[in-house]
């Protein structure tokens, strides 16, 4: 779903484990870099201090998030697919 932003707007942008929330400053006509790109939104001080606790709570748990050893197979994708459809 897509949707117009105007200057003032507040938007909520996952990136990875980070959830941001910024304002639009300004717009731009066209696509330009990253370095340009960010100075067109403000990051909110609430924003910054909730990403830098949860960066804080992921490095105290270091080893604790456990992480698939390697990705399924075709045949534990296909498993994975039906579990997931028959919940449906």
């Amino acid at each position: 779903m897509s949707k117009e932003i105007a200057v003032g707007d507040t938007l909520q942008i996952r990136q990875g484990w980070d959830e941001k929330v910024v304002t639009v400053l300004q717009l731009s006509d066209q696509r330009r870099s990253a370095a340009e790109a960010q100075l067109l939104y403000r990051e909110t001080a609430d924003s910054v201090a909730r990403r830098e606790e949860a960066a804080l709570a992921r490095k105290a748990a270091g080893g604790m998030i456990d992480r698939p050893a390697q990705r399924p197979n075709k045949q534990q994708r296909r498993q994975i697919h039906r579990f997931k459809n028959s919940r449906d």
